[in-house]
């Protein structure tokens, strides 16, 4: 490996350590504070114009490996957002998601997925501390549920929601199934069973703490495919073969049945609706009152904070609020982002890593995380379908590496 690239991924897993750190702020009460949220919005335009100078340099110092199609891909959802962003404003943290895909060619992903974990893991215990020492406030809301984990767990149909200093209290439930899901997909058969059960003992902290319940279960469901994925593949991890698996396109099926359960709403069945908090109810009379748009309604439809709605018309799931947002084209070709990324991974003999992508797929169907952060070292797989993470192979050291 030549000096200029080794400098080039230095550079760049810097950037995306601190990019990450700030992200994380980004979704915390900072933004609530004047002063920090003017400082965020500062880091985040810093951050974008860095990867953009990051993959000029890239251009210029390092050869042009990109696969065709990827390529290709990611600059049509770059035009798609650029047609979004002259209607509705500018969209700087979806921009930088783009680049730091794009400049992530050549830098392993071992080092991606461990900067990114120590960062997140980070920035999350940073806003925790800054609510614990008065620094930001614990919003604080009270639900009623009947449901057999309130009964199980907290012992009463009613409880308190805590949100720790992030903007609502969803979001520390959030943050330790995507750590969660990150790790296994990084370590895999790696992982102690110490480990899992601590994480299994934070998730019933966490839920008592701050709700969530389908998070809950769904930190369970990773633990349950963590322990089939040991009894099927053994210790080492490895699958045999390759080739497209069914699975590739369950980012498309998850899209399809979301807008399925909208257009089907009267068919719906109550107790279905009841069961997902109502989902599809409000779902439906988002689309119902923006409709449906080939460059989207624009960033409030679907949130709280819109102006021009008068009812409760919060869109949970992560595919309709795409299309709700983003419109028909970002929608589709952001789905065949995720849906080649799978693909990519489906090639390689890490099963641990695969089903990552299956269960991101199975979270948006209760909340929004297709251009999150929270799941960005996935997407990075795209332009590294030889990587050692893939492929199983223990990575080569070259005389210029350290």
């Amino acid at each position: 490996m030549s000096k200029d690239r080794i400098s080039i991924t230095r550079i760049y897993l810097i950037l995306f350590a601190f990019i990450n750190f700030t992200m994380v702020l980004n979704e915390s009460s900072f933004r609530q504070v004047p002063s920090a949220d003017s400082t965020l919005k500062i880091l985040k335009a810093l951050f974008l114009l860095l990867e953009l100078v990051l993959f000029i340099l890239n251009s210029f110092v390092i050869e042009k490996s990109y696969r065709t199609k990827p390529l290709l891909l990611l600059l049509m959802l770059l035009g798609a957002l650029f047609a979004f962003m002259a209607v509705y404003g500018t969209d700087i943290s979806t921009l930088t998601l783009f680049l730091i895909i794009l400049n992530a060619k050549n830098v392993p992903l071992d080092k991606i997925f461990r900067i990114f974990l120590a960062t997140f893991f980070l920035g999350v215990l940073f806003v925790i501390a800054c609510c614990l020492a008065g620094i930001l406030p614990d919003l604080v809301n009270e639900r009623y549920s009947a449901d057999f984990l309130a009964r199980l767990i907290l012992r009463s149909a009613h409880y308190t929601r805590h949100s720790f200093g992030f903007l609502s209290s969803n979001q520390i439930p959030f943050e330790l199934m995507a750590f969660y899901i990150i790790y296994l997909a990084w370590r895999g058969p790696k992982t102690s069973w110490f480990f899992h059960l601590f994480i299994q003992v934070v998730n019933i902290f966490v839920f008592a703490l701050c709700g969530a319940r389908f998070i809950f279960l769904l930190v369970l469901l990773s633990f349950a495919v963590f322990v089939l994925l040991r009894i099927l593949y053994g210790k080492h991890g490895k699958r045999k073969g390759s080739g497209i698996r069914p699975g590739n396109w369950i980012f498309f099926f998850c899209g399809l049945l979301s807008v399925a359960s909208v257009v089907l709403y009267r068919h719906i069945p109550r107790k279905l609706d009841e069961l997902v908090n109502f989902r599809i109810t409000y779902a439906y009379e988002a689309l119902k009152h923006y409709g449906v748009q080939v460059l989207g309604s624009g960033f409030t439809a679907g949130t709280l904070n819109d102006p021009e709605t008068m009812g409760y018309m919060v869109v949970d799931n992560g595919y309709l609020f795409l299309l709700l947002q983003r419109g028909i084209l970002f929608f589709l070709l952001i789905l065949l982002l995720w849906t080649l990324a799978t693909h990519t991974a489906g090639k390689g003999k890490n099963p641990y890593l695969y089903f990552a992508f299956l269960e991101v797929a199975l979270v948006n169907l209760i909340d929004s995380h297709l251009t999150s952060y929270r799941f960005l070292p996935l997407l990075l797989v795209l332009l590294h379908d030889k990587d050692p993470l893939l492929t199983g192979e223990k990575r080569r050291k070259t005389s210029g590496e350290r």
